[in-house]
């Protein structure tokens, strides 16, 4: 805890990195899942899970996303994008993929699944 990341740059044994978030409309805004859509609730502990049909809509806001409902299609929009753009715009000029990086929520929550 007293080796902070800069030192161990300034000694060669961290590199340095660059932050590239992904924003989508949920990420800044939330959403909403309609009812009769299927979700699936994850028991924390022992992340039984079990499968449950809305009767109502279900709105969340954007604080919530990964917190309180995971989105599996925003997952794979992340994925996409960073297959998309990864030797467009985060590693240009770039011919191999080099380490990263790539840092999520917990996955014990909720997740919100329309592919029912």
């Amino acid at each position: 805890m007293e080796y902070s990341h800069e030192r161990a740059v300034a000694d060669g044994v961290n590199v340095g990195y660059d932050v590239y978030r992904i924003k989508t409309e949920i990420t800044e805004k939330g959403s909403k899942v309609e009812a009769g859509y299927f979700i699936d609730k994850r028991d924390k502990l022992t992340r039984k899970v079990l499968w449950e049909q809305l009767d109502e809509d279900l709105e969340y806001e954007a604080d919530q996303l990964d917190r309180a409902v995971v989105a599996v299609d925003q997952i794979r929009t992340i994925v996409r994008t960073i297959r998309d753009k990864l030797f467009i715009e985060i590693f240009p000029n770039r011919t191999e993929v080099p380490k990263m990086l790539i840092f999520a929520k917990d996955d014990s929550m909720p997740k919100i699944s329309s592919e029912l």
